[in-house]
Parts: C-alpha cells; sequence; structure tokens
C-alpha cells in the first residue's frame, strides 16, 4: 500500500519541483498563454448569423413551437398547412398566454433562483477568465438538492390539494409561450 502511494506522489511534480524548475527563462510561456487567451476571450465572436440571424431565430423558433403545439392539441399530431388563416384563428387561443401561465412559470423561476442561491452543495471552481485576470469563479452546485426539494414540495402541494399538478398539463401552451416571452426578455 505505502509503496503505491510512493510511487504515484512521485508522478505528481511537487510545488518544491515546480518553484526549482521556473527560473526568468521558463517564464515567457504563461504570459504569452495568457495574453493570447485574453485575446480570444475579449474578441466579439458573431454566431447564428450574428444579430440578424439571432433576430430571425427569435421569431421563427417560437412560431415554429406554436405550430407543432396546435397541429399537437388541435389536429391530433397531423402536421397542416400553416398557411391557413382557419388554422392560425382556431389554434393561438390555444397558446396565448394567461395570467395563471405566468404566475406558475414566473414562480418556478423564482423558487429555482431561490433554491440556487440558498441550497447546500458542492463548491466547485470554474476555469479561469482570461478577462478576469484569471479568476476562478466559485459555482455551486447543488441541483440535486433543489430536485429531491422540488420533488417532496410538489408531492405535498398536489396531494393535499393545494396545487394540481394537472394545471401543468391544461396550461402547457400559454406556459410555453410565457417562457418564450421571458426568455426574450432576459435575453
Amino acid at each position: 500500500g505505502a509503496g503505491a502511494g510512493a510511487g504515484a506522489s512521485n508522478d505528481r511534480p511537487s510545488a518544491q519541483d515546480a518553484s526549482s524548475t521556473t527560473s526568468s527563462t521558463s517564464t515567457p510561456a504563461p504570459l504569452v498563454i495568457d495574453k493570447m487567451a485574453k485575446m480570444v476571450d475579449e474578441k466579439i465572436v458573431f454566431e447564428f448569423g450574428g444579430p440578424l440571424g439571432v433576430s430571425v431565430l427569435m421569431v421563427l423558433f417560437p412560431a415554429l413551437m406554436c405550430y407543432l403545439y396546435i397541429c399537437l392539441m388541435s389536429h391530433s399530431g397531423k402536421c397542416v398547412n400553416p398557411f391557413n388563416d382557419q388554422f392560425w384563428r382556431d389554434g393561438l387561443p390555444t397558446v396565448m398566454p394567461n395570467v395563471y401561465a405566468a404566475q406558475m412559470y414566473l414562480g418556478f423561476t423564482v423558487w429555482q433562483a431561490f433554491t440556487a442561491r440558498f441550497f447546500p452543495g458542492v463548491l466547485v471552481k470554474g476555469l479561469p477568465v482570461p478577462s478576469l485576470n484569471n479568476k476562478q469563479l466559485v459555482y455551486n452546485c447543488n441541483g440535486i438538492a433543489s430536485w429531491y426539494v422540488d420533488l417532496v414540495l410538489l408531492f405535498v402541494l398536489h396531494y393535499n390539494s393545494i396545487w394540481n399538478l394537472g394545471d401543468i398539463v391544461d396550461n402547457l401552451g400559454p406556459i410555453m409561450m410565457v417562457s418564450v416571452i421571458w426568455s426574450n426578455i432576459v435575453s
């Protein structure tokens, strides 16, 4: 046991090894890497076709989601001609946001922000961020705690008839549109 541990520790350079091998000739390499990383971090990269492409996606994807939802709910999943006025007249009321859908979605969002901030979890350091002088941000990975508390809370609310889980299914279209509107606002 001791031999394996000693062999494993000899494979890694120690802090003393690192300090004894660094000299004034080896320090420029990390500086070059840091400068390149900072340049890459500061470089503006347009993805998805830039602002115009992203704007088109922000309009077309919600329209596609509405179309597919209306096809599913009003036409038994059959794809129907989307250029038919009657299709949209009959289908749009099934996806129009309402106050209750907004309350459910935004209430869940606020609850998730609360759990993300205050629930316990494993603290993990992220990668160095060149634009922050290689600062490593600390992340609280508490998704498991939030997940199980959410399940217990939903069970208690549903079991005690405080809130019906079926309301999610009954308001799926409006909740979907509230989420689209909210994501466009915060983006």
